[in-house]
């Protein structure tokens, strides 16, 4: 039997908390499916200031594993968390209600590969899965040295 509990994965706390005056700031590390628009969101702002705060382009989006800093005016750091956190869980409670993981195997990594490309292309993966089952994971640079623990899906 394989983990297909609903425990979140990855790092969804608010670290280097930062206090100026009554500005509060905290630094969070990307997951997948997060964005720009989602922080705005969660955070009751604007998607330009998140983007002004981190010298970050409207043509750009954030990408996991990269680290932003974020203001907390409207809502605390906590509020944020649980929100974040809730988001996660959802997301995979969502999937685990469509597919079970049935097996597990491992994929050598080969020059060129992009965890994109072994998500979607490869193994028709959700990126978050991938992370959980290989923690150590660097989104932003893969060592072809590494072998990937894939888990085998079954839609249910």
């Amino acid at each position: 039997q394989f983990e297909e509990d609903a425990a979140v994965s990855g790092n969804l706390k608010v670290s280097k908390i930062n206090r100026k005056g009554s500005l509060l700031t905290g630094k969070v590390e990307v997951q997948p499916d997060e964005s720009i628009g989602i922080y705005a969101d969660w955070l009751k702002t604007t998607q330009e200031s998140i983007r002004l705060s981190n010298n970050i382009r409207k043509s750009i989006d954030v990408q996991p594993g990269q680290t932003i800093t974020l203001e907390f005016l409207n809502v605390s750091i906590e509020k944020f968390e649980t929100t974040r956190f809730d988001f996660h869980q959802e997301t995979q409670e969502d999937f685990f209600n469509s597919y079970s993981i049935v097996g597990m195997t491992t994929y050598q990594v080969l020059k060129g590969d992009t965890v994109w490309d072994i998500c979607y292309n490869k193994f028709d993966l959700p990126l978050w899965l991938l992370k959980k089952y290989n923690d150590k994971l660097d989104f932003n640079r893969l060592d072809s040295s590494i072998r990937l623990q894939i888990p085998i899906l079954k839609k249910i």
